[in-house]
């Protein structure tokens, strides 16, 4: 119950703890025969102080925090189509490792899972599990008991990840935090399933190829981690000279195929990352405008100068869009300059405020900065 304690303060997985004991203790007595008084002395001592303690919970959230809801903002703005079809897509990503096709796959199983004559399949085949294994229970082998135990357990985490946003086709690594605790549930199932029904070489066979393809995606994220780190770094530590003006960083990075970067914030990220990393504090005014996804370190914007106030930012590549505070980019306006998002996927208008020569205009190419020189009208400067 100290741990509990701990952990009320912590993520909000911990709403599942007096789940998992109940359905813990639930199985030892029927399912292995312990004596009914541990099976009550257990929901008494354990289940009803967690209980208790979660409503504490929720009354001093409440009474501290007034309007805020934990994590799930979006409760009630999903469809319910848009609910029940998150179980079988992160199924889809976690025991095929579906978030490594292609996105054109990932689109077409993901629309799939969205059907409601799958749908109704999907949990039509669940329930009619859960109501025999129910019915067959204490009759059953230790496998069948154990396999329907971790089966419920992956189904508490799957199913309370219902409320939060899923990742989509397009990113990787994006939400994939929100399936670590099903994981270490979802992945027995499989493991007692090869226990019971192969033996030998075949299951060595079988786990082998399936670590070797793990330890292939592994290395393939880590090198966007190492892409992105090495443009980060590029940034931070060579950025040029400002000389007093105001500093416009005009696309910075979002991500790199979902791996977090630095992205575009109203009080601007990038100043705060670079002093942080740097040691050395940026004295200049500065703004984010807008940040972008990459999909290869290579990539980045090209300029246009149309006027001496006036130019045109638009992206190298088509579909990495544009983004600004954790959002879709869009249009909007400060003491210093007015952005117009023509296009969000492609490219958008900047108008200054002030004569050009007060500013420093800086944009993400190739992995390096570029100086904006507003003295080219209309040629792109990559």
């Amino acid at each position: 119950l100290l741990i509990f304690i701990l952990s009320v303060f912590s993520l909000e997985v911990f709403y599942l703890t007096p789940v998992f004991v109940l359905l813990t203790a639930t199985y030892y007595h029927v399912g292995l025969y312990f004596d009914k008084k541990v099976y009550k002395s257990t929901i008494l001592y354990f289940v009803v102080p967690q209980l208790v303690l979660m409503c504490g919970y929720f009354i001093l959230f409440k009474l501290y925090y007034a309007n805020i809801t934990p994590h799930v903002g979006n409760l009630f703005t999903q469809s319910v189509t848009g609910y029940l079809s998150k179980p079988p897509k992160l199924l889809f990503n976690i025991l095929l490792l579906g978030r490594f096709f292609t996105i054109a796959c990932k689109e077409w199983v993901y629309g799939i899972c969205e059907t409601t004559g799958f749908l109704v399949a999907f949990y039509g085949a669940i329930s009619g599990y859960c109501v025999y294994s129910i019915i067959q229970f204490r009759r059953s082998g230790t496998n069948r008991k154990l396999f329907f135990l971790f089966f419920l357990f992956g189904a508490v985490t799957l199913g309370f990840l219902i409320p939060l946003p899923f990742p989509g086709a397009a990113l990787l690594v994006f939400y994939d935090r929100y399936t670590y605790f099903a994981n270490a549930f979802v992945y027995i199932l499989p493991a007692i399933l090869l226990g019971k029904y192969l033996k030998g070489w075949p299951v060595y066979t079988i786990l082998t190829i399936y670590l070797g393809i793990n330890v292939f995606f592994t290395l393939r994220l880590n090198r966007y981690w190492k892409h992105s780190a090495y443009i980060n770094n590029r940034l931070y530590n060579e950025m040029p000279a400002a000389s007093g003006k105001t500093i416009l960083l005009l696309n910075l990075p979002e991500n790199l195929n979902g791996v977090p970067m630095i992205g575009a914030q109203p009080e601007s990220e990038f100043k705060s990352l670079h002093d942080l990393f740097t040691g050395i504090e940026i004295k200049n005014k500065i703004y984010d405008v807008q940040s972008f996804n990459l999909m290869t370190k290579e990539d980045g914007a090209h300029i246009s100068v149309i006027n001496d106030s006036t130019i045109k930012v638009t992206l190298n590549q088509w579909g990495t869009w544009w983004w600004f505070e954790g959002h879709g980019g869009t249009s909007y306006e400060n003491a210093d300059f007015k952005l117009d998002l023509v296009d969000p996927g492609h490219w958008y208008q900047l108008t200054l405020k002030r004569p050009s020569n007060q500013y420093q205009l800086l944009f993400l190419n190739s992995t390096s900065w570029k100086t904006v020189n507003m003295s080219r009208l209309n040629e792109d400067q990559y």
